[in-house]
């Protein structure tokens, strides 16, 4: 009787590390993604800020036609002025964080090209056992058709 035997299954030995170095991917991305909102989130607070002070100059050249009120321009040019500190330390954070996120996405490069290299890996593994495994079956079937060519001959 023919005994039937299970189809072998791939085995890459190094999945555990293709697994982290995965996570690790993962990772790099969601810090990328975190900077990124980030820097959006900057962005358009600096667009507001200076959109107010834009609407601030038009209120406070309406403010000089006309009868001046002193009191009202000075409290508006301090306002611009404090809008104007404020936008620019914003400026300042925007461009740590752009520089945070070129770091960011040199790391990520990095982890993805380290992923990569180990997927290439598995992949190329997989490739030579299947080879293996179509070697073998082939050599099955030729000793089975040897095999049956002898008993017909027999007959």
């Amino acid at each position: 009787m023919l005994k039937v035997q299970k189809m072998p299954r791939f085995r890459f030995n190094l999945e555990p590390l293709l697994k982290h170095r995965k996570r690790v991917e993962g990772e790099k991305q969601r810090a990328l993604a975190t900077l990124e909102r980030r820097r959006i989130e900057i962005e358009n607070h600096i667009r507001e800020m200076q959109q107010r002070i834009t609407d601030n100059k038009t209120e406070l050249g309406r403010g000089l036609i006309g009868k001046v009120d002193t009191s009202a321009i000075r409290s508006q040019a301090a306002m611009s002025m404090q809008l104007d500190a404020q936008t620019r330390r914003l400026v300042l954070v925007l461009a740590e964080i752009y520089r945070r996120t070129e770091r960011a996405r040199a790391e990520l490069l990095e982890a993805r090209t380290r992923a990569k290299a180990i997927e290439r890996l598995r992949d190329r593994r997989y490739e030579d056992w299947k080879r293996a495994l179509n070697k073998r079956e082939a050599s099955v079937i030729d000793d089975l058709t040897t095999v049956r060519a002898a008993w017909s001959m027999e007959l």
